[in-house]
């Protein structure tokens, strides 16, 4: 949604827009990157350059196994910025002047990388502190580990080895780029934007996953009943669908997220950074972790930079 923003066939085709976790791509692919990616793709297909129709073809489950097996490991696709179908980058280095009468509702959950990172290997939840800056290294090249954990041990004294692990990747992938798009859209003017942050905690697997990526559908969707695997059972989920799920519906209705189970809730700019916190008790907060945020500010997103 943040690239149909961008993208001028879609104009006038959609009158709100909500980006839950997904402002990482502000930025497209180059041609080259995006050649590589399909290049590599067809090679573990065993098609031909040409061959793109047999691609298209390839049944669902097919499709997924040789995505899987690719360098992208299926993870990691954008739209290609090709100077023509795609004229410019979504959000860089400033929002799209097409969608400026769009007002935008974006946020993103506490710790998502729990989930995407940490349902793949299991052993970053026990990793001690003499391995963590090897396995942030991996994930993060060309990034002063060392320094950088010191300052997250500094700001959270109480998290382990894992906690900052997450919390690392968290921000560079998810928060600083929906803070980003934020400040880009409400520098624009035309339009406003609101700022979400989730931080209720699933108990699901004795709480491990915290408010991992993904955890936000079952409340705005309102449909807990059916991810119980996820949200758990014996709290609050159904009050959590409620508060969610009638905002999104008011901001679709009326371009404003604001019901009356919720406090008063401000749009966002880079001033107070006013940001609506979904929990139990749902506040407003201005300028929420604001030290890790000027922390992460210098440093680039681990997908853009």
């Amino acid at each position: 949604v943040s690239t149909m923003m961008a993208f001028p066939p879609a104009k006038g085709l959609f009158h709100k827009v909500i980006a839950q976790s997904g402002s990482m791509s502000l930025k497209g692919f180059s041609p080259a990157i995006g050649t590589a990616i399909a290049a590599d793709i067809m090679r573990v297909a065993g098609l031909q350059r040409g061959e793109v129709d047999k691609l298209a073809a390839m049944p669902f489950e097919q499709l997924v196994a040789v995505e899987a097996k690719s360098k992208s490991r299926g993870a990691f696709f954008r739209p290609v910025t090709d100077g023509t179908v795609m004229p410019r980058d979504p959000f860089d280095p400033d929002a799209p002047a097409i969608s400026r009468d769009v007002p935008l509702l974006v946020g993103t959950n506490q710790t998502e990388t729990r989930l995407n990172i940490g349902v793949g290997d299991p052993t970053t939840f026990t990793m001690t502190w003499e391995e963590l800056p090897e396995r942030l290294g991996k994930t993060l090249p060309g990034t002063d580990v060392a320094a950088l954990i010191a300052e997250q041990r500094r700001l959270h004294p109480g998290d382990n080895a894992g906690d900052i692990f997450f919390r690392i990747n968290t921000w560079r992938n998810y928060r600083k780029t929906a803070i980003t798009q934020a400040e880009r859209k409400a520098a624009q003017g035309g339009a406003p934007v609101y700022m979400y942050q989730l931080q209720w905690k699933t108990p699901v697997d004795g709480g491990k996953w915290q408010t991992p990526h993904a955890l936000d559908i079952a409340f705005v969707f309102d449909n807990v009943d059916k991810s119980r695997s996820m949200v758990g059972t014996g709290g609050d989920q159904q009050h959590m669908a409620d508060l969610m799920s009638d905002a999104w519906i008011a901001f679709a209705r009326t371009g404003s997220p604001q019901t009356k189970a919720l406090p008063t809730w401000p749009t966002y700019d880079a001033t107070r950074r006013a940001t609506m916190i979904f929990d139990s008790k749902p506040r407003v907060e201005n300028d929420p972790e604001a030290k890790d945020r000027a922390l992460f500010a210098g440093r680039p997103a681990g997908r853009e930079g």
